[in-house]
């Protein structure tokens, strides 16, 4: 792929970024890691911080490092997916809710439960105004609030 378009041609580069997914898929955590970052490297340099494509990458490495229990090094990675994607798509985008709806479970890992929940609340609201009361989304983004309320002492 690479010697027919180019090391960072955009086809190499999706091909790269999709070897991530299939070994997060296939149980490789600490290579699906390192296929992310560098992915994401190559995604910043070509394409900017911004592009659909490097928030997407970044996103996808915070959801490995979250699922490693990594949550300090995903929170500010999903901080800038969520950043990047109000820029690009506007606040009261679905793409935008759910760069929030992740950045909130990460923070509630943390137990940064204010923060999380008025995420999880901005979502909920968001969610029903683009997708309806009754989507999953939205009564995930409401039950993920509930269920911090439930645990404050």
């Amino acid at each position: 792929m690479e010697q027919r378009h180019g090391h960072d041609s955009d086809e190499a580069l999706s091909a790269r970024h999709n070897l991530a997914a299939v070994l997060y898929r296939q149980g490789r955590p600490p290579e699906a890691e390192k296929a992310f970052r560098a992915a994401l490297t190559a995604r910043r340099r070509t394409l900017g911080d911004d592009h659909p494509h490097t928030l997407s990458a970044r996103n996808n490495l915070a959801t490995v490092l979250h699922d490693r229990g990594r949550f300090g090094k995903a929170e500010p990675l999903l901080r800038a997916v969520a950043a990047g994607r109000q820029r690009t798509l506007g606040a009261h985008h679905v793409e935008t809710y759910a760069a929030l709806h992740n950045l909130a479970a990460v923070l509630a890992r943390r137990g940064k439960d204010r923060e999380a929940a008025e995420l999880f609340a901005r979502c909920a609201r968001g969610y029903a105004d683009t997708l309806g009361e009754g989507h999953p989304k939205t009564r995930q983004a409401r039950a993920n609030k509930e269920r911090l309320r439930g645990q404050r002492p």
